[in-house]
């Protein structure tokens, strides 16, 4: 017997989603063909007891004049479904370098991961033709293997996963499964604008493939799955590397031990650091730029590398890599009365916490006041217990203190003495041994 119009959707459904029976599913409708159907199955499956609570969210990106009207749509059919509901309106910046498409994505994605409960199942319609689009739009800005892996059918996503249940359908199966049940959908008209990479390769590219290839999407597909298992391998092989070299307290790479490597294993291991810590990856040239300009460096050489979402830099024979850092004014002062248990110092981005000076053995002044202030060169302290009085550049250098984090480093003065170095060191004239020392 063969299936109903409704099988093959609800199957990819329960399928995808079986890892995890008890998770509540948050549906991302945007009112289109897709998302409905997904949103319709999966009220079916709430209903036959095939499926845990379900919830709906709803972003609007203001970016149509039209969405007024959708927003009223979604939350119609919502209702309808007797389901949860919740509808935001986002900005959507203009960021130089990225499209409005990108754009819109990741304020979307951001009210999606605010919204998601802990555990539960982001659903999302994505089918096999937008996996495919992904693919040659992957392929056509020179991506490796975990960027032609394209969208996977789940991956952690927030306090729980992101699933796509339809990858592996053809948007024909959504079409008859929405006629079937007679769904009434918003079809965006930027959605046909050609001026989208991705509209582009949609509605040029893609059909002109089809006449020579008809079974094109399901072999795309499949190099997706293939490139999906080679960029796991290559994370497992990173991975068990960077145990093995990683500083765990700070997580630095020591650059002689990166150096043992052959070069291949070098550039995965960066690029897998470089992920682990959440930065944006860099392009390909500048990835070959950090192998060139850090591990090949002379030693005393201290230089930076830095892209739109991060920052790798050398320093005692180990490589760091952060975010770039924020504009500091070195030159600012500010009074902290002693009375305030916290000082938040603009530029940096943690506040300076007063238990952490009394932990320190730091002596209230009389006066009930400090003064914060930062390195401009020649400064001098007697650390507590040292009994001698040295320059904070030489100290700076013994603590291994990375020269970008030495002007950030907050000084605590009393009067125009320094007293203490946050978090290092207090001068013995404002020292009182902390209780149980």
């Amino acid at each position: 017997m063969p299936l109903s119009i409704d099988e093959p959707v609800s199957h990819a459904i329960c399928q995808a989603a079986e890892f995890s029976q008890t998770a509540p599913w948050l549906i991302a409708y945007s009112g289109g063909l897709d998302s409905h159907v997904l949103l319709h199955a999966s009220a079916k499956l709430l209903q036959q007891g095939r499926a845990p609570s379900i919830s709906v969210i709803h972003v609007d990106h203001g970016l149509q004049a039209e969405s007024g009207q959708w927003v009223n749509h979604c939350a119609q059919v919502v209702a309808n479904l007797r389901l949860p509901l919740e509808q935001f309106t986002v900005t959507v910046p203009q960021n130089a370098g990225e499209s409005l498409e990108a754009a819109a994505r990741h304020v979307r994605y951001d009210v999606f991961e605010k919204v998601l409960p802990k555990e539960g199942l982001l659903l999302t319609a994505h089918h096999q033709i937008d996996q495919v689009e992904t693919v040659f739009l992957q392929l056509l800005r020179g991506a490796g293997p975990k960027g032609l892996a394209a969208m996977p059918l789940r991956k952690p996503f927030a306090q729980g996963w992101h699933i796509r249940p339809f990858l592996m359908l053809n948007r024909t199966a959504l079409e008859q499964y929405a006629e079937q049940n007679q769904l009434d959908w918003i079809d965006d008209p930027s959605n046909a604008c050609r001026d989208f990479d991705r509209n582009y390769v949609r509605h040029e590219i893609l059909p002109l493939i089809q006449t020579r290839w008809p079974g094109y999407a399901k072999a795309i597909s499949r190099v997706a799955r293939l490139q999906g298992e080679a960029a796991e391998l290559l994370d497992l092989s990173a991975t068990r590397l960077l145990e093995d070299i990683e500083n765990s307290d700070d997580q630095t790479l020591p650059i002689d031990a990166v150096l043992n490597l052959n070069l291949l294993e070098q550039k995965n291991l960066i690029r897998s650091w470089l992920n682990a810590l959440n930065l944006t990856m860099p392009s390909e040239v500048k990835l070959q730029t950090i192998h060139q300009q850090m591990l090949l460096a002379r030693q005393d050489a201290m230089p930076c590398v830095t892209w739109g979402g991060g920052e790798v830099r050398r320093y005692a024979g180990k490589l760091y890599a952060m975010k770039p850092q924020p504009v500091f004014d070195s030159r600012q002062r500010l009074d902290w009365a002693l009375g305030h248990k916290c000082l938040q110092v603009p530029g940096l981005s943690q506040s300076l916490s007063m238990d952490v000076l009394l932990e320190q053995g730091f002596t209230l002044s009389e006066s009930g006041r400090i003064n914060v202030r930062f390195r401009q060169g020649g400064e001098t302290i007697k650390p507590a217990g040292r009994g001698v009085r040295k320059a904070l550049k030489a100290l700076f250098q013994e603590w291994a203190v990375p020269p970008w984090e030495r002007v950030r480093t907050p000084l605590i003065y009393v009067g125009n003495t320094l007293a203490a170095v946050y978090g290092f060191a207090v001068d013995e004239a404002f020292y009182t041994a902390p209780d149980g020392f």
